[in-house]
C-alpha cells in the first residue's frame, strides 16, 4: 500500500522552481509555471484562464464559479463547477 504523503513533501524547493522556469521555451510556458506556482492557481484554471478574468486596475484575478467547456478534459471529466474566487498577484 503507498504511503500518503504532504503536499510540503512535494513542494518544489527554490532551487527547483528556478530550474522550472529557466527550463521554459517562450512567455506563455513561463506564465503557465508563474500562476501556479506564485499564485496558487490550479491547473485547470489557467489552462482555461480569459483575459477577462483579470483586472488590471483593481490587481487581482477573478475566477469564475462555472465556465461553460468544449475541450476534452471537461468532457471527460464532467466540467465540474469551480469555486468562485480572487487572487491578488499583480503588485
Amino acid at each position: 500500500m503507498p504511503t500518503l504523503r504532504s503536499s510540503k513533501e512535494d513542494a518544489l524547493t527554490a532551487e527547483e522552481a528556478r530550474q522550472l522556469l529557466r527550463a521554459c521555451r517562450d512567455k506563455l510556458d513561463h506564465l503557465k509555471i508563474r500562476l501556479p506556482l506564485f499564485a496558487g492557481m490550479r491547473i485547470g484554471e489557467v489552462q482555461h484562464m480569459l483575459r477577462t478574468w483579470v483586472d488590471w486596475d483593481k490587481g487581482y484575478i477573478e475566477i469564475p464559479s462555472r465556465q461553460h467547456c468544449s475541450c476534452y478534459e471537461c468532457i471527460k471529466f464532467g466540467n465540474y463547477p469551480l469555486t468562485t474566487r480572487t487572487i491578488c498577484v499583480i503588485v
